[in-house]
């Protein structure tokens, strides 16, 4: 270098030292709460030294429902989804985006568990992701009292009724929209 200050651009080639099929896969998710649509992200690349063709396979919770996915796969078989991938580059990641919807709060504190893998089609650089996270959901197991209470539940002419109202969230998540009603019946005069 003779001059310090010279403005140059130097070109450094990475050349493979041998040929390695060397795959990863990788799974992530939004949070799983009851009766919505959750994120899931598989992200894959060929950590190796050539060029590769093969799969990604899914096998989601059976709990779950399948949305929709980006890009969307190219198979199915039972609930197990694929995308098949031609001429992945070597430090040249992927990503798929799945949407599913989450069980009802019937099932709530179970564990949904994903699973995805990739592999080569002559099966080699096989990897195995995997995604356990708890279902959360708010629960809200309320009720309604009404007083006077009588036994046979009749009341007086004219005589008022008082309601009310309790709930609370016994589920294992944050209650995140609070909507109380009370319809009443058409012969009552509010």
């Amino acid at each position: 270098f003779d001059n310090i200050f010279n403005d140059s651009t130097f070109y450094f080639p990475v050349v493979p030292i041998g040929e390695f099929i060397v795959q990863e896969v990788d799974i992530t998710s939004s949070i799983t709460r009851c009766n919505q649509a959750t994120n899931y992200w598989i992200t894959y690349n060929n950590t190796g030294t050539v060029t590769t063709n093969g799969y990604v396979q899914l096998t989601p919770d059976s709990l779950t429902t399948f949305i929709e996915a980006i890009p969307p796969p190219d198979s199915t078989a039972g609930n197990d989804l694929f995308w098949f991938y031609e001429n992945l580059q070597p430090i040249n990641p992927q990503q798929i985006h799945i949407i599913f919807d989450m069980p009802s709060v019937e099932e709530i504190g179970t564990n949904i568990y994903f699973e995805a893998n990739i592999e080569t089609w002559e099966g080699n650089g096989d990897d195995k992701g995997t995604i356990n996270s708890e279902l959360v959901c708010a629960y809200d197991p309320n009720d309604k009292l009404v007083s006077p209470d009588r036994e046979g539940n009749f009341v007086l002419f004219e005589e008022p009724l008082f309601y009310t109202v309790r709930f609370q969230n016994t589920g294992n998540a944050e209650a995140l929209v609070v909507r109380v009603d009370d319809t009443l019946d058409t012969n009552l005069d509010i």
